[in-house]
Formats: structure tokens, C-alpha cells, sequence
């Protein structure tokens, strides 16, 4: 507070008193203690505040506004609600300060929440059915961040975000061609739309939201993919790998996948400690449907035992990053369907919807080719089982069978018979990796390192 002296001026203050204030002078209220008016030297402006001391004993000084926007009397009753407030204990400037700060504050947009989303599932948050998400559907949901969200509503701040900004969204991705050219992006859309669900659905249990808008979104229908390999095209397919000269690791994947049945990732992910040869069985820790027991059929095994298994590396299919690329699959199988001179639609997903359908073109049971393809059954007997039934594996067995008969091989389909293993430097070939190619040489015997120098 200001302290009595002979330089003070002190009275009551007056519209007049006020306007005849000279530069660098101050004038302190008669009234209200601690309340004052004070004109800056070189300014015409004249500025009232109050001085206090905080709970803490901190001296304070707040200004209450300008003479040309507050009377004298005005200013003073505004002192007066200062001492009041401070009696109820709350500091008014620290209660300024905070609201300055929080004006100035950015807004969380889109893009700052998807962050917040992505390194909660990271940490193993969200739960979907009790579980985390899996890799792949976090994968996924990344994709759709980069690709489509972030770029059209990654500015947006959360609390503007409308319904028909998700509309919009759902829109545009679906107005754009798919990847091969072929219709619309549909399909698309609604797994975007989904994405971004996911994302404030969390908000929401987080309470960081009030609402979901981009639940009960009309979306897109998802078309039903019933095509399958008809037996002249299982033909053409089988001699096309025959003669191609694409990479030898991927025509087995591809073959591993025909003779199975099973996910193009279940595939590429399998790993050689998920494999117990001599009961023909795969137990794979994590699925679209959980942990997953599958029959594994002879054309199948036949693929597998042709494989070479490279000195640190678990991976059946190995690549750059542990296991075979996705992207490096993909393209290679488009190359290989279309020099068959198949349609383009023919991809992972016919070669296990044309697996389901020769098992039933063969009057097998439904239940061993949900087993051999790891559909979902809820029965109690198979949560509690470890091992595929002998009767699954023969299922299997026949249903591969079938299929390499078809696709023109002998019957137990040895398109990589023991001559014509897959040399280990091939798998360093395809992916290129200075690491693997090490691997390869030092798990190599004496006569494979000779066939690699030849080669």
C-alpha cells in the first residue's frame, strides 16, 4: 500500500483531478486505501489501479482500466470488489493472470487428440473386449490418420468438430478411385469413418468429449467378397508359379496361402515356433479371432518344409523388418495374377475364400473348414483344446490335396521338392538387407556357401 509522505498527493478523486494529473504524476484516493490514478510520462493516457498485499504478503498491483473508459466512481467501487474478493480469499491478480493465459492458450485440435489416441494404444489403451487393440488394427487406424484425417480435419479444434465435418470427410475419401483403379473408394470411407470413431468414442470415456459426433454417421456399405478361383484359373494360377521368376519366397507364400486357407497377415506373421510339424498343427498366439489352432494339410507342410530358417530370424516368411513386407507381397502377387492373365480382383483374400469352397465342393464339414480356416466357433470343447482332432488334420489334407491337384502339381504338391530348395542367399536377395544377408552365410553350410559364390 502507498505509504504517507510529504511528496504523496492524496485526495478524493474527481473527473478534474484526474484530467489535471501532469506526465509522471500520481494521485491516491482519500476513500479507498491503496486505490490510485497515475498519468505516464510522454502518454495522455491516466490509468487507474489498486495496491494490496496477498494472503502471502506479496505486494500486488492491479490495474482497473483508463479515464476514458471508467468514471472515477466506477473505478473505486472496482477497488472496493478487489478487497472484497481478496476477503474471500482469492487473489484477484493471480485470477487475471490465469485467464489471460488460458485466452492465449491453442485450442486441442483434431491432429493433438489423435497423438494423445495413439500413444494411449501404444500403452495398451484402449480395450476393445476386454484385450488392447492388436498391431494391426492400430496399424490400420494409423493409416487413416496420416492419409485421410490428419490432411482434411487435423486443424479443426475438437470442440467446433461437427457432425457434418465427419460427413465431409466420409465423403471425399469415398468420391476418390481405389488403389487399383477400379470404382470408388467406398469401402474406404467407412473404414475412415471408423478410425476417427475410435478416436473420439475414447475421448469421450476419457472425458475429454460430451459427445461422439461421428457416432451414427450413415456410412457405406462394405461389399461382400464372394469371388473364388474357378478350377481353370486354379490351373493357370499354378503354372504361372511354375515358370515365373518372381521371388521364390513370396510364389511360396503364395502357394502356403492357396493350400491353407489362411490371412494374408496370419500368413506373413507365422513364425517357426508356432509350427509343430509332426502333429500337422499351427497355434498362433493372435488373431482377427484370438489364439487360433489350425490343421495344417500335406501340400501345405510340403511348402513349409522347403523353406530355409535363417539364423535369428523366428520368421517363416523373414524381411526386412522381421517378416516379409506386406507392400513387397502385394505387388508381387499382382504381377504373378495379372502374367496369368487372371482378373485383378483375384487376391490373398480369393485364395482363402477359393479354399473354403473346394472344401465344401469335397462334402467336407462345416466345423473342420472353420477350423482349418480359423473362423470363429464358440463351442466350449474348442476353447479348451491345444491340438487340431486328427480329423481336422485329414480335412486338411484333403482339401490341399484338391487344390494342388488342381493347380496342376503332384499330390502333395512338392513345387519345391528337396532338389529345388530355396537357397538361403535368396532371402537376402529379395529384401536386400545387409543383416540378413549376414545371417544367411553364417547359418549356411559348407556346399550351400559354394552354390551362393556360384550363384
Amino acid at each position: 500500500m502507498a505509504a504517507n509522505s510529504n511528496k504523496v498527493k492524496k485526495a478524493k478523486i474527481t473527473r478534474t483531478r484526474v484530467a489535471a494529473l501532469k506526465p509522471g504524476e500520481t494521485l491516491w484516493d482519500n476513500l479507498v486505501v491503496g486505490f490510485g490514478v497515475r498519468r505516464r510520462k510522454g502518454s495522455e493516457m491516466r490509468s487507474y489501479f489498486v495496491k494490496y498485499r496477498s494472503w502471502g504478503g506479496a505486494g500486488q498491483s492491479l490495474t482497473l482500466g483508463t479515464s476514458g473508459k471508467l468514471a472515477p466512481e466506477a473505478a473505486r467501487e472496482a477497488a472496493r470488489a478487489v478487497y472484497a474478493e481478496l476477503a474471500m480469499g482469492t487473489d484477484p491478480a493471480e485470477r487475471k493472470k490465469k485467464a489471460r493465459a488460458s485466452r492465449v492458450q491453442k485450442p486441442e485440435t483434431v491432429a493433438d487428440l489423435i497423438d494423445e489416441y495413439v500413444k494411449a494404444c501404444e500403452a495398451g489403451l484402449p480395450l476393445v473386449k476386454g484385450k488392447p487393440k492388436s498391431k494391426r488394427t492400430i496399424a490400420s487406424d494409423r493409416s487413416a490418420f496420416r492419409k485421410h484425417i490428419r490432411p482434411l480435419l487435423g486443424s479443426t479444434p475438437v470442440a467446433e468438430l461437427r457432425r457434418r465435418d465427419v460427413i465431409a470427410l466420409r465423403d471425399k475419401v469415398a468420391a476418390r478411385p481405389k488403389r487399383d483403379g477400379d470404382g470408388l473408394a467406398t469401402s474406404l470411407s467407412t473404414r475412415v469413418v471408423a478410425s476417427l470413431s475410435s478416436v473420439l468414442q475414447w475421448a469421450v470415456k476419457s472425458e475429454r468429449l460430451e459427445l461422439n459426433v461421428a457416432r451414427g454417421v450413415e456410412l457405406h456399405a462394405i461389399g461382400r467378397r464372394d469371388r473364388r478361383l474357378a478350377v481353370q484359373e486354379y490351373g493357370a494360377l499354378g503354372r504361372e508359379l511354375r515358370r515365373s521368376r518372381e521371388a521364390p519366397l513370396v510364389k511360396a507364400a503364395v502357394l502356403f496361402l492357396a493350400f491353407s486357407g489362411w490371412r494374408r497377415g496370419e500368413a506373413l506373421g507365422l513364425r517357426w515356433s508356432d509350427l509343430d510339424m509332426e502333429s500337422a498343427t499351427a497355434v498362433l498366439p493372435m488373431t482377427k479371432t484370438g489364439k487360433s489352432i489350425r490343421p495344417l494339410g500335406r501340400a501345405a507342410l510340403s511348402v513349409l518344409r522347403s523353406l530355409p530358417k535363417i539364423k535369428g530370424n523366428d520368421h517363416v516368411f523373414p524381411g526386412r523388418k522381421g517378416t516379409l513386407g506386406q507392400g513387397t507381397f502385394w505387388r508381387t502377387l499382382a504381377r504373378i495374377v495379372e502374367a496369368a492373365r487372371l482378373p485383378k480382383e483375384v487376391t490373398a483374400h480369393v485364395l482363402r475364400h477359393s479354399f473354403v469352397s473346394v472344401g465344401d465342393d469335397i462334402n467336407e464339414t462345416e466345423s473342420a473348414i472353420a477350423a482349418c480356416v480359423g473362423h470363429k466357433r464358440n463351442t466350449m470343447t474348442s476353447r479348451y483344446s491345444h491340438r487340431s482332432s486328427a480329423a481336422n488334420v485329414a480335412a486338411a489334407n484333403r482339401i490341399s490335396d484338391e487344390i494342388s491337384i488342381r493347380m496342376g502339381f503332384a499330390k502333395r504338391a512338392d513345387l519345391f521338392n528337396e532338389a529345388k530348395r530355396i537357397p538361403q542367399s535368396h532371402v537376402a536377395k529379395i529384401e536386400r538387407t545387409p543383416r540378413l544377408r549376414m545371417l544367411a552365410r553364417s547359418s549356411a553350410g559348407p556346399s550351400n556357401r559354394r552354390g551362393m559364390a556360384r550363384g
